[in-house]
């Protein structure tokens, strides 16, 4: 049973073809890059879900099928799909009563889109970490989460 939870935003950076495929695949910024070669070694816990946020879908799942696009998040966007956003995130908790933590990697404009979900978190009892500090920074802290070696 799944009862870990990655949430990171969608990258400008994306793999560019007319065809669909996964999100995980499809952005390709430096988060995704950690993220595809932690579960191409296998080194994520095997009961961790990826979400993203992105600026066109909001909140979708790594194995999404999603096609190529372009649009930015802006601050307005994130307000906009925010509403949306929690209450995917609310039926994700509810699916998953036991969820044993949650690792947030996203832009300051994505976590308007995310509004309340660390303070749910803190009011649940659920472990919530958001990375901080420069991209390094954020992703080593992102990979020792994924590993299981707590940020």
């Amino acid at each position: 049973m799944t009862n870990r939870l990655l949430i990171l935003s969608c990258s400008a950076a994306k793999k560019h073809n007319y065809e669909p495929m996964p999100a995980i695949e499809r952005y390709d910024g430096p988060a995704f890059r950690v993220a595809r070669k932690a579960l191409t070694d296998g080194v994520i816990e095997p009961d961790t879900a990826i979400r993203i946020v992105s600026a066109k879908h909001g909140l979708i799942s790594g194995v999404e099928w999603i096609h190529d696009y372009d649009q930015r998040m802006t601050p307005a966007r994130a307000k906009e799909l925010a509403s949306a956003v929690t209450t995917e995130l609310l039926r994700w908790f509810w699916q998953h009563p036991e969820c044993g933590g949650v690792f947030v990697n996203v832009g300051r404009d994505y976590s308007l889109a995310l509004a309340g979900l660390g303070d749910y978190c803190r009011r649940h009892s659920i472990p919530y970490v958001e990375a901080a500090g420069g991209i390094g920074q954020r992703l080593a802290q992102m990979k020792a989460w994924l590993v299981g070696n707590e940020a």
